[in-house]
């Protein structure tokens, strides 16, 4: 079953960032800056494209972390020496943000940003362009994707003729799912630049294509893309991002082995260029289990799904959907008819996993609704096949779980419940010997900490980005309607697959 996700508590979705407490006075002072007069527009685009910590920041995750506590140290020597003007200040805070967002530590890019937000949104013209950029680009990987659309838009009223807007909007839009949108962009931007697609242009029309269905057409143009970015000098990063996005085509139309081969040198990149912790190899690690699973490699798909895992649980822009999708792949895995014995491995692997997945979604506020109840399903699911001893966890969830889906209101999620409810039965079968101890066996587990959520505070009315993200949520969130019926005939397997279990706590 494919779940969606609600977007509409995503602003709560940015944990609380910890600083040095140095850079935390420093930003501090920031937000007390106020424009006294007209900045010069030409002093301006000068500070914010004199970036003296542009780097790509490809020497792995430790050597990664190093840099960015250098460019930390560097950046309060300065402002502690106090020779910068106000304008150096706000342009050295956004360039210490484009530092965070690189290298995916959202949460304090967020807190850089805001320090300066009231600057540049009172200082029309480069301070606010770069302000809105970079707000742009952290939103979406925060998975805020309509937001980040916002924002380019913003941009675009601006300056219209302005073709990297059009090809950035391509990309939120495609996201979004509004594929004719994302078209229009790109075409636009093409055709401001005299109708010369460049490797940029052709890797965003690839992706659109697929994303209309036209494999063959996109097939085509991600190839020429990856073939004109490996010809010119390219980082390794964005290379690998074309090896998925072609693999992604290969794969909708049918070569899984072209697929698995070009995922594979994707993942070999990323993990020499930017590190094993990287949410960028944590997703290309994911998509390299998808294949390696369709191709019957199952230990080698699991390894990667769990690696996928760890990285997706610990990250700063953590969203529900993909740790779902993670954990049905590694379930189904465990359950396949041709993947030989039953083997839980793979799902007591998980575990920590999912531990740090709910503490990091509740820490942001993220699991308290319908949505959350499905993800908290998946999650004590996988618990209760992994090990008899973890059923005290697996309860836990999937009673939260089901009060959280007893407050949808808009879909039908009966069947879901009915599937909780076959579950809960079945670990009542591995709890019940706790009261009658059997010589030899352990004791179950004291269970998962998973507090109740703490009444929600009075919401606002939703803002434009929250509606327009509530209206791309609302169609995906529709498929569990049509799911529900699949899901019913899921209840017959589930029945078959809980007798066994209870077969197995009676054996023993």
């Amino acid at each position: 079953m494919a779940a969606s996700f609600s977007p509409l508590a995503q602003r709560r979705m940015a944990g609380q960032a910890v600083f040095d407490p140095r850079l935390a006075g420093e930003l501090q002072q920031l937000k007390s800056l106020r424009v006294v007069a007209v900045v010069n527009p030409d002093r301006a685009t000068e500070l914010l494209t004199s970036d003296p910590w542009d780097d790509d920041f490809l020497g792995g995750h430790e050597g990664n972390e190093k840099k960015v506590a250098e460019v930390e140290q560097a950046f309060c020597d300065q402002a502690a020496k106090g020779v910068w003007k106000d304008d150096e200040k706000v342009a050295h805070t956004l360039h210490l943000a484009g530092v965070y967002i690189k290298n995916y530590k959202l949460d304090k890019a967020d807190g850089v940003l805001q320090s300066v937000e009231q600057y540049c949104e009172k200082c029309p013209g480069p301070f606010l362009w770069k302000h809105l950029q970079k707000v742009a680009t952290l939103r979406f990987k925060q998975n805020r994707q309509a937001e980040c659309a916002e924002c380019f838009e913003t941009l675009l009223r601006i300056a219209p003729d302005n073709p990297a807007t059009r090809a950035n909007l391509t990309t939120a839009y495609n996201s979004l799912g509004q594929y004719d949108k994302a078209l229009e962009h790109i075409e636009a931007g093409v055709a401001l630049k005299g109708g010369e697609e460049d490797k940029d242009d052709k890797w965003s029309l690839g992706l659109v294509y697929k994303n209309l269905g036209d494999t063959a057409r996109a097939v085509a143009y991600l190839g020429d893309a990856l073939t004109l970015f490996e010809s010119s000098p390219a980082d390794p990063v964005m290379v690998a991002k074309v090896h998925d996005s072609y693999a992604d085509a290969l794969k909708k139309n049918g070569d899984l082995e072209g697929a698995e081969r070009h995922y594979r040198l994707a993942y070999r990149m990323f993990i020499d260029s930017v590190g094993n912790e990287s949410p960028l190899t944590g997703s290309a690690a994911s998509l390299l289990g998808g294949v390696l699973t369709a191709r019957g490699m199952h230990a080698e798909a699991r390894t990667c799904l769990l690696h996928a895992l760890r990285v997706e649980s610990t990250k700063d822009g953590v969203h529900p959907t993909p740790l779902y999708e993670l954990l049905s792949q590694l379930i189904n895995l465990h359950t396949r008819s041709d993947a030989g014995s039953l083997d839980a491995q793979g799902l007591e692997d998980a575990r920590p996993h999912i531990h740090a997945a709910v503490a990091n979604l509740e820490a942001r506020g993220a699991l308290d609704d319908g949505n959350a109840g499905v993800l908290l399903h998946k999650m004590g699911e996988a618990l209760l096949f992994s090990s008899t001893a973890h059923a005290g966890e697996a309860v836990q969830l999937l009673e939260r779980a089901r009060r959280l889906l007893k407050t949808e209101a808009t879909y039908d999620v009966s069947s879901l419940l009915e599937i909780i409810d076959l579950e809960l039965e079945a670990a009542q079968y591995h709890l019940a010997p706790a009261a009658e101890p059997v010589p030899g066996r352990p004791a179950p587990e004291p269970p998962l900490e998973a507090p109740e959520p703490q009444a929600a505070e009075q919401s606002q009315a939703p803002s434009a980005s929250e509606a327009a993200d509530e209206s791309s949520t609302k169609q995906r969130m529709a498929r569990l309607e049509a799911e529900n019926q699949a899901l019913r005939s899921e209840n017959s397997r589930l029945r078959e697959a809980l007798r066994t279990v209870k077969l197995a706590v009676a054996d023993v």
